[in-house]
Protein backbone atom coordinates (compact mmCIF):
# COMPACT_ATOMS: atom_id res chain seq x y z
CA UNK A 1 0.00 0.00 0.00
CA UNK A 2 2.42 2.26 0.61
CA UNK A 3 4.46 1.61 -2.50
CA UNK A 4 1.08 1.73 -4.26
CA UNK A 5 2.26 -1.80 -5.96
CA UNK A 6 -0.46 -3.29 -7.92
CA UNK A 7 -0.57 -7.16 -6.98
CA UNK A 8 -1.61 -9.21 -9.83
CA UNK A 9 -2.52 -12.88 -9.12
CA UNK A 10 -2.82 -15.08 -12.48
CA UNK A 11 -2.64 -18.68 -11.00
CA UNK A 12 -5.71 -20.52 -12.52
CA UNK A 13 -8.20 -22.05 -9.84
CA UNK A 14 -8.15 -25.62 -10.82
CA UNK A 15 -4.13 -25.54 -10.57
CA UNK A 16 -2.95 -27.80 -7.76
CA UNK A 17 0.82 -28.32 -6.54
CA UNK A 18 1.38 -30.70 -3.94
CA UNK A 19 4.45 -29.99 -1.49
CA UNK A 20 4.45 -28.99 2.13
CA UNK A 21 2.28 -26.05 2.35
CA UNK A 22 4.39 -24.46 4.86
CA UNK A 23 7.25 -24.35 3.42
CA UNK A 24 6.01 -23.54 0.07
CA UNK A 25 3.90 -20.56 1.09
CA UNK A 26 7.53 -19.33 3.04
CA UNK A 27 8.61 -19.66 -0.83
CA UNK A 28 6.27 -17.41 -2.21
CA UNK A 29 5.60 -14.73 0.42
CA UNK A 30 9.29 -14.40 0.19
CA UNK A 31 9.98 -13.87 -3.44
CA UNK A 32 6.36 -11.45 -3.20
CA UNK A 33 7.73 -9.45 -0.41
CA UNK A 34 11.03 -9.28 -2.46
CA UNK A 35 9.60 -8.05 -5.79
CA UNK A 36 7.90 -5.44 -3.89
CA UNK A 37 10.86 -4.38 -1.95
CA UNK A 38 12.43 -3.57 -5.25
CA UNK A 39 9.80 -2.12 -7.38
CA UNK A 40 9.37 1.28 -7.88
CA UNK A 41 6.44 2.89 -6.46
CA UNK A 42 3.14 2.34 -8.22
CA UNK A 43 5.22 -0.54 -9.82
CA UNK A 44 3.10 -4.23 -10.30
CA UNK A 45 4.32 -7.82 -9.37
CA UNK A 46 2.69 -10.33 -11.42
CA UNK A 47 2.52 -14.06 -9.77
CA UNK A 48 1.19 -16.29 -12.47
CA UNK A 49 0.56 -20.30 -12.75
CA UNK A 50 1.53 -22.70 -15.61
CA UNK A 51 -0.79 -25.88 -15.51
CA UNK A 52 0.71 -27.91 -18.16
CA UNK A 53 4.53 -27.26 -17.34
CA UNK A 54 3.88 -27.05 -13.26
CA UNK A 55 5.76 -23.71 -13.11
CA UNK A 56 4.44 -20.21 -11.16
CA UNK A 57 6.62 -17.11 -11.73
CA UNK A 58 6.63 -14.21 -9.58
CA UNK A 59 7.51 -11.26 -11.60
CA UNK A 60 7.90 -7.43 -10.90
CA UNK A 61 8.66 -4.41 -12.65
CA UNK A 62 11.58 -3.28 -10.83
CA UNK A 63 15.30 -2.28 -10.24
CA UNK A 64 16.85 -5.52 -11.90
CA UNK A 65 19.49 -7.45 -10.72
CA UNK A 66 22.70 -6.88 -11.48
CA UNK A 67 24.01 -9.32 -13.58
CA UNK A 68 26.99 -10.31 -11.33
CA UNK A 69 24.62 -10.76 -8.56
CA UNK A 70 22.54 -13.47 -10.68
CA UNK A 71 25.01 -16.86 -10.41
CA UNK A 72 25.44 -16.82 -6.24
CA UNK A 73 21.87 -15.50 -5.97
CA UNK A 74 20.69 -18.52 -3.67
CA UNK A 75 24.13 -19.37 -2.37
CA UNK A 76 24.12 -19.39 1.18
CA UNK A 77 27.99 -18.26 1.81
CA UNK A 78 28.00 -15.11 -0.53
CA UNK A 79 26.23 -11.51 0.17
CA UNK A 80 23.99 -10.47 -2.46
CA UNK A 81 21.72 -8.80 -0.76
CA UNK A 82 21.22 -4.82 -1.03
CA UNK A 83 18.43 -2.69 -0.03
CA UNK A 84 14.98 -2.08 -1.45
CA UNK A 85 13.88 1.39 -3.66
CA UNK A 86 12.81 2.70 -0.56
CA UNK A 87 15.98 1.65 1.47
CA UNK A 88 13.97 -1.75 2.75
CA UNK A 89 16.80 -4.11 4.44
CA UNK A 90 16.80 -8.17 4.07
CA UNK A 91 18.85 -11.01 5.60
CA UNK A 92 20.21 -11.99 2.68
CA UNK A 93 19.12 -15.61 3.45
CA UNK A 94 15.71 -15.43 1.85
CA UNK A 95 16.95 -16.87 -1.26
CA UNK A 96 18.61 -19.67 -0.56
CA UNK A 97 16.32 -20.77 2.05
CA UNK A 98 13.78 -20.82 -0.99
CA UNK A 99 16.03 -22.49 -3.08
CA UNK A 100 16.62 -25.28 0.17
CA UNK A 101 13.00 -25.72 0.17
CA UNK A 102 12.51 -26.00 -3.49
CA UNK A 103 15.27 -28.50 -3.72
CA UNK A 104 13.78 -30.55 -1.44
CA UNK A 105 10.60 -31.06 -2.89
CA UNK A 106 12.72 -32.30 -6.02
CA UNK A 107 12.07 -28.62 -7.99
CA UNK A 108 13.57 -25.69 -9.63
CA UNK A 109 13.98 -22.48 -8.74
CA UNK A 110 15.32 -19.82 -11.62
CA UNK A 111 15.77 -16.18 -11.61
CA UNK A 112 15.86 -14.04 -15.38
CA UNK A 113 16.50 -10.12 -15.00
CA UNK A 114 16.90 -7.04 -16.81
CA UNK A 115 18.37 -3.96 -15.02
CA UNK A 116 15.42 -1.62 -15.13
CA UNK A 117 12.95 -3.71 -16.87
CA UNK A 118 12.36 -6.52 -13.62
CA UNK A 119 12.73 -9.42 -12.28
CA UNK A 120 11.17 -12.81 -12.81
CA UNK A 121 11.42 -15.75 -10.38
CA UNK A 122 10.26 -18.88 -11.93
CA UNK A 123 9.54 -22.24 -10.13
CA UNK A 124 8.98 -25.43 -11.52
CA UNK A 125 7.72 -28.70 -8.96
CA UNK A 126 7.57 -32.44 -10.38
CA UNK A 127 4.74 -33.76 -11.87
CA UNK A 128 3.29 -37.07 -10.69
CA UNK A 129 0.21 -38.69 -10.42
CA UNK A 130 1.10 -40.79 -7.69
CA UNK A 131 1.66 -39.25 -3.95
CA UNK A 132 3.22 -41.24 -1.26
CA UNK A 133 2.95 -40.02 2.33
CA UNK A 134 6.51 -41.25 3.68
CA UNK A 135 6.52 -41.22 7.52
CA UNK A 136 9.72 -42.27 9.02
CA UNK A 137 11.39 -40.18 11.89
CA UNK A 138 15.02 -41.56 11.37
CA UNK A 139 16.70 -39.14 8.83
CA UNK A 140 18.74 -41.37 6.82
CA UNK A 141 16.26 -44.43 6.35
CA UNK A 142 13.58 -42.12 5.18
CA UNK A 143 15.75 -40.48 2.77
CA UNK A 144 16.91 -43.69 1.16
CA UNK A 145 13.25 -44.92 0.33
CA UNK A 146 12.57 -41.70 -0.42
CA UNK A 147 14.92 -41.44 -3.22
CA UNK A 148 13.52 -44.80 -4.53
CA UNK A 149 10.40 -43.76 -4.50
CA UNK A 150 11.51 -40.34 -6.29
CA UNK A 151 13.15 -42.56 -8.80
CA UNK A 152 10.13 -44.83 -9.67
CA UNK A 153 7.52 -41.85 -10.70
CA UNK A 154 6.37 -40.51 -7.08
CA UNK A 155 5.95 -37.84 -5.83
CA UNK A 156 7.03 -38.37 -1.80
CA UNK A 157 5.25 -36.06 0.96
CA UNK A 158 8.18 -36.47 3.62
CA UNK A 159 7.16 -36.65 7.35
CA UNK A 160 9.50 -37.23 10.59
CA UNK A 161 6.88 -37.53 13.20
CA UNK A 162 3.21 -38.61 13.50
CA UNK A 163 1.49 -35.43 14.55
CA UNK A 164 2.88 -33.72 11.63
CA UNK A 165 1.64 -36.28 9.56
CA UNK A 166 -1.50 -36.50 10.61
CA UNK A 167 -2.32 -32.18 10.56
CA UNK A 168 -0.44 -32.23 7.02
CA UNK A 169 -2.41 -35.17 5.41
CA UNK A 170 -5.91 -33.75 7.19
CA UNK A 171 -5.65 -31.78 3.56
CA UNK A 172 -3.90 -34.02 1.32
CA UNK A 173 -4.96 -37.17 -0.35
CA UNK A 174 -2.13 -39.03 -0.66
CA UNK A 175 -2.57 -42.69 -2.62
CA UNK A 176 -0.65 -44.44 -0.06
CA UNK A 177 0.84 -43.78 3.59
CA UNK A 178 4.18 -45.93 4.24
CA UNK A 179 4.76 -45.36 7.87
CA UNK A 180 7.11 -46.42 10.17
CA UNK A 181 5.62 -48.60 13.49
CA UNK A 182 7.22 -46.72 16.32
CA UNK A 183 7.65 -42.87 16.09
CA UNK A 184 7.08 -40.58 18.69
CA UNK A 185 4.06 -38.68 19.63
CA UNK A 186 2.08 -40.63 17.55
CA UNK A 187 2.89 -44.07 15.80
CA UNK A 188 2.47 -45.58 13.23
CA UNK A 189 -0.73 -47.39 13.93
CA UNK A 190 -2.37 -44.66 15.06
CA UNK A 191 -1.59 -42.39 12.67
CA UNK A 192 -3.01 -45.15 10.02
CA UNK A 193 -5.96 -45.77 12.31
CA UNK A 194 -7.16 -41.80 12.32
Amino acid sequence: EKKKIQIENNIPEEMVVIGDSILLREVFHNLTVNAIKFSHEKGSVVITGMIDENKISVKDSGIGILPQFLPNLFKLDVKTSTKGTKGEKGSGLGLSFCKEIIDAHRGKIQVYSTIGIGTEFTIELPQSKKIIALCENRDIIRQDIADFLWNEGWHVLEFEDGRYALDSLKNLKPDIILTDFVMPEIDGLELTQQ
